[in-house]
């Protein structure tokens, strides 16, 4: 093996910007993909700075990682391959992921939307040792801040690898100097979030109060993205979707759904949420 120090895994710009930081401290630094699309952002940045990329299969990234024979810190940053336990247990690598949650809650994927469904206050940026527990490792840095207010989870998720970028400069100090100690986590009864999981099924309840529908439909919204797929109401005995929402206060206190020929007004006591663009799914 090479004599680089260091080794981030991951995909996206943030990625490659943690990569640059490295390289701009004078350590050496190899960037790994592992491969989802043909196309990599991630791949074109790597190159237009010299930075040394490679992209791999799920079986090619673990025989590479597990085969380690010098000492490595990785720097998991954007990454959806995970860790099987014979690279987490070879000796020679140190495992450091970026969460995008106040660990031990939302442990696993999508955590910005869960915070937003569950009507979250604060979030943070959670960088922890990577163990056989998803997202369960020791804490080595944890920066909390506020959930903005009618924030979408697309926005937040914006805000969170910007916290992350800022604070991985304190993280690769306290790696490279070795000045920390990880604080285990505080394990309660919190569900690993899987790829495949939705809030709620992605399925709008119109018994939900006012609050829980605005969360609901702000935690589905990553724009173009839809990362969770298509928010669905289900409304005498028909399946809708929508192409955009917005929430208004009223003036006088009420309750009632109207249909009209584009879209759903949901009013709740001083309250309303708009469902525009409405149309029978197929």
């Amino acid at each position: 093996m090479d004599s680089t120090e260091y080794i981030v895994v991951g995909s996206g710009r943030l990625a490659f910007q943690c990569a640059e930081a490295i390289r701009k401290k004078g350590k050496d630094v190899i960037v790994l993909e592992y491969k989802i699309a043909e196309v990599s952002v991630l791949k074109k940045l790597c190159h237009s700075k010299g930075i040394c990329y490679n992209c791999f299969n799920k079986g090619d990234m673990t025989d590479y990682l597990s085969h380690i024979d010098t000492p490595k810190v990785v720097f998991s940053v954007m990454n959806t391959y995970l860790f099987p336990d014979i690279v987490i247990h070879n000796r020679f690598l140190e495992i450091i992921n970026a969460h995008n949650s106040i660990l031990p809650q939302h442990p696993g994927r999508n955590a910005e939307a869960w915070e937003i469904f569950d009507e979250d206050e604060k979030t943070a940026v959670t960088w922890h040792k990577v163990c056989a527990q998803v997202d369960g490792g020791g804490i080595l840095l944890q920066e909390l801040f506020d959930i903005p207010e009618d924030i979408t989870a697309i926005k937040l998720l914006a805000l969170q690898n910007q916290i992350q970028l800022e604070t991985f400069n304190r993280v690769f100090e306290l790696m490279e100097t070795r000045n920390f100690t990880f604080q285990e986590q505080q394990y309660g009864t919190y569900p690993i979030h899987y790829a495949r999981d939705i809030p709620n099924g992605g399925k709008l309840e119109l018994e939900w109060p006012i609050s829980k529908i605005w969360a609901f439909l702000r935690a589905m919204d990553y724009g173009p993205l839809q990362i969770l797929g298509t928010p669905f109401i289900v409304f005498e005995d028909k399946k809708y979707v929508w192409d955009t929402y917005e929430k208004t206060e009223q003036a006088e206190s009420g309750e009632g759904i109207v249909y009209e020929q584009d879209s759903f007004m949901i009013t709740k006591e001083n309250s309303a949420i708009k469902l525009i663009g409405i149309k029978e799914a197929v």
